[in-house]
């Protein structure tokens, strides 16, 4: 995914709120989120599988901040 569409997705008040829990420029966002996103689906799907079970969601998230706050 690309930034802008990161941008379509989210939206640009949503990117502020999240730029201002980061600390980072607003514009920034979308390019931090387009290059960890790969990371995270990744993360959620070992071995290219989806696991069984429930997946922690919040914790894939948590992940994604900590990544993007890099």
């Amino acid at each position: 995914m690309s930034a802008d569409q990161i941008g379509q997705i989210f939206g640009g008040s949503e990117l502020g709120d999240l730029a201002a829990q980061l600390g980072i420029p607003t514009e920034q966002v979308a390019g931090h989120i387009a290059n960890v996103l790969p990371q995270v689906v990744d993360q959620l799907t070992p071995n290219g599988q989806v696991p069984e079970g429930d997946v922690d969601l919040g914790q894939a998230l948590s992940g994604l901040v900590a990544m993007l706050g890099k």
